[in-house]
C-alpha cells in the first residue's frame, strides 16, 4: 500500500514497526546482513541489475528482516568492530533502504516518483535518522559535499559526524544502487570479503556497458557517475586512471595509458527508470 503523502513530510522513518520478539544471536549488524543476503540470494538478479519489488513486498524474507531493521532503532553504532565492517553494515543498509523506499511508498517507474527520494525515506539507527543521501555522502563519502548542493550532509554539531568513514573509497559508487537501471547491479557485501568485492564490483562496471573506450574515435563514453564524483577519483585524470587499471582489455587499457591527457570524454544520460 501506497504511503500518503504527509507521511513524506514527515521524518520518514521506514522502520518504525514493532521489533523482532526474537533477540538476535550473533549480534544486530550480523543478523541484518544475514536477512539482507535471505533476500538479495532470492529477489535480486545481479546479472541483470533488476530487483524483484513486488515479490519481496510480500516474502517472509522481507517480515523478517523488517522485524530486525525495527531493532536498529536501540542499536549502538559503536558495536561495528572495524573498518571492514563498517563499509559492509552501511553499503548494504543504503541498498536495502531505498529497495524498502521503493517498496514502502508503491514506486512502479521511477524513484523520481517522489521528489527528494533519497533525502526523504530512512531509518532510525540508536535515535538518530540516517537517510540514503546521510549513509552516501555523510557516512561512506566522508562527509563531503552532495553534488551541485552547498552544504556538507552533516554540520559541525551534528553527532552523525563521528560515524563518517575516512579515507573515502571510490569503488564505493559501483557498490551503493539508487534503484534505477544506470546503477550498478546490486550485490551483498560481507565484512570478511569487502575489499575483494568492492574490486569486483568496480571492475563489472568499468568492463560493462556504462564505460565505452572508443579506440579509433579516441573518446571515452562515461556514466554520468563519473561526472558527478569526479573529485573523489582525483579529478578527470584520476577518473581515467581509474578506469584504466580495471579494464580488462589490453588494447584498451595501453591506448588510456598513452593518451589519456588528451581524450574526448563525453557523459552519457542517466537512465533513471526503475531497476523492477
Amino acid at each position: 500500500m501506497r504511503l500518503g503523502s504527509g507521511w513524506l513530510w514527515g521524518s520518514g522513518v521506514l522502520n518504525g514497526g514493532a521489533p523482532s520478539p526474537d533477540l538476535p544471536r550473533r549480534g544486530l549488524s550480523q543478523e541484518m546482513l544475514a536477512a539482507i543476503r535471505e533476500i538479495k540470494g532470492r529477489y535480486y538478479d545481479t546479472e541483470a541489475g533488476r530487483v524483484d519489488y513486488r515479490a519481496i513486498a510480500t516474502s517472509p524474507e522481507y517480515r523478517a528482516y523488517k522485524g530486525l531493521a525495527a531493532r536498529l532503532r536501540h542499536f549502538d553504532l559503536t558495536q561495528l568492530r572495524d573498518g571492514k565492517e563498517k563499509l559492509a553494515f552501511w553499503i548494504n543498509l543504503y541498498n536495502t533502504i531505498v529497495v524498502d523506499g521503493v517498496i514502502a511508498l508503491g514506486i512502479t517507474a521511477s524513484v523520481q516518483e517522489v521528489p527528494g527520494f533519497f533525502r526523504r525515506v530512512a531509518y532510525d539507527i540508536g535515535g538518530r535518522r540516517f537517510s540514503p543521501d546521510d549513509i552516501e555522502h555523510g557516512i561512506l563519502r566522508a562527509n563531503r559535499r552532495p553534488p551541485y548542493r552547498p552544504f556538507r550532509p552533516f554540520g559541525p554539531l551534528d553527532g552523525r559526524r563521528a560515524f563518517a568513514l575516512r579515507p573515502l573509497d571510490p569503488r564505493i559508487h559501483f557498490a551503493l544502487v539508487c534503484g534505477s537501471r544506470s546503477c550498478a547491479p546490486i550485490r551483498f557485501y560481507s565484512r570478511e570479503h569487502v575489499d575483494e568485492e568492492l574490486e569486483l564490483a568496480a571492475t563489472a562496471f568499468v568492463n560493462g556497458p556504462e564505460v565505452d573506450v572508443q579506440v579509433d574515435r579516441r573518446r571515452v563514453r562515461l556514466s554520468r557517475i563519473f561526472e558527478w564524483y569526479e573529485a573523489d577519483f582525483g579529478g578527470r585524470a584520476g577518473v581515467l586512471d581509474f578506469i584504466r587499471r580495471h579494464l580488462l582489455d589490453t588494447e584498451k587499457r595501453e591506448f588510456l595509458e598513452a593518451r589519456g591527457k588528451s581524450l574526448e570524454v563525453e557523459y552519457t544520460a542517466y537512465d533513471w527508470g526503475l531497476n523492477g
